[in-house]
């Protein structure tokens, strides 16, 4: 998930209403709880979360959060998506560079793997000293 993130910004992940909480600039912006996603919602947000079935985060019984919505799998699913909504989430402008695959993801059949900016240097090797001779 912060991989997924990395394009916001230093993201962290701590203990927080009783999952692990998602902060951009100490400021909670999202909770992972019980392994589903949930996020701060605006209006517009909350209205399409509810129509997809989506319910407010219970970090206790009888404790509903209705300022953080379960996000739909499918947004979970799409990092760039799950981007999109973070970063309204956190109240900050969507980033323009693409998220970065996540760990373990595979490059689709056909797709070339980027290339690095700058070529790699080859690996220092140790060479060998030569030995010392009595005379």
């Amino acid at each position: 998930m912060l991989e997924a993130l990395k394009p916001l910004g230093l993201v962290m992940a701590r203990p927080e209403l009783g999952g692990t909480g998602l902060l951009l600039n100490g400021s909670v912006f999202g909770v992972l709880h019980s392994g589903l996603v949930y996020l701060k919602v605006d209006k517009k947000q909350r209205e399409e979360y509810h129509e997809a079935g989506m319910r407010p985060l219970e970090p206790r019984p009888r404790q509903k959060l209705d300022a953080f919505l379960q996000v739909p799998l499918a947004i979970v699913e799409d990092d760039a998506k799950l981007l999109e909504h973070a970063a309204r989430a956190a109240g900050r402008p969507v980033p323009k560079t693409p998220p970065a695959p996540r760990r373990g993801a595979t490059t689709p059949p056909g797709a070339e793997e980027p290339s690095p900016a700058q070529p790699s240097k080859p690996a220092r090797t140790a060479r060998a000293k030569p030995a010392k001779t009595k005379e």
